[in-house]
């Protein structure tokens, strides 16, 4: 798996981190760094977020320079990956940062399922969107020839 697909799960799926986020953005640019997601959690505060397979001292070096760059006392930093290098845990959380632990079956499983059914149902509602914007067309030409008082209330349609 690489992190393309672990940033590509939790954008599908927020609740792999917490419930209640809002995916705000990607590759959200902060004085000219990157920081891989940013989320609104349930109360309104931002989350920026660091994916990472393998958290190791580098991703805790990034969001310390993310929490300076964006000076937010309201904004939230975590780091999320699959495993994490012993003792990191315990550091973020002494300097204020969060981090997640996300199982690499879970997300694999996830974007399994994810892929086989989202692949169905785009083809199914692109031939219900496209029979429906055709009934719609069908029926305003019907108003139109039929009735003066559409043509005088949406005009702006024709």
């Amino acid at each position: 798996m690489y992190e393309a697909d672990l940033t590509r799960a939790l954008i599908l799926n927020p609740n792999f981190i917490e419930e209640g986020l809002t995916f705000k953005g990607r590759e959200v640019v902060l004085s000219g760094k990157r920081c891989d997601l940013l989320f609104e959690d349930r109360y309104g505060n931002d989350l920026y977020v660091e994916v990472k397979l393998d958290v190791k001292d580098k991703a805790v070096g990034q969001l310390m320079r993310y929490d300076v760059l964006v000076n937010d006392p309201n904004a939230r930093f975590m780091s999320v990956g699959f495993t994490f290098l012993d003792c990191l845990k315990d550091g973020l959380i002494k300097r204020g940062f969060e981090y997640k632990e996300v199982s690499e079956a879970t997300i694999a499983s996830y974007l399994s399922i994810y892929n086989s059914v989202s692949f169905k149902e785009f083809n199914k509602h692109k031939a219900q969107q496209t029979k429906s914007i055709e009934g719609l067309y069908r029926e305003i030409e019907l108003l139109k020839s039929e009735n003066s008082t559409f043509k005088k209330k949406f005009n702006f349609l024709l």
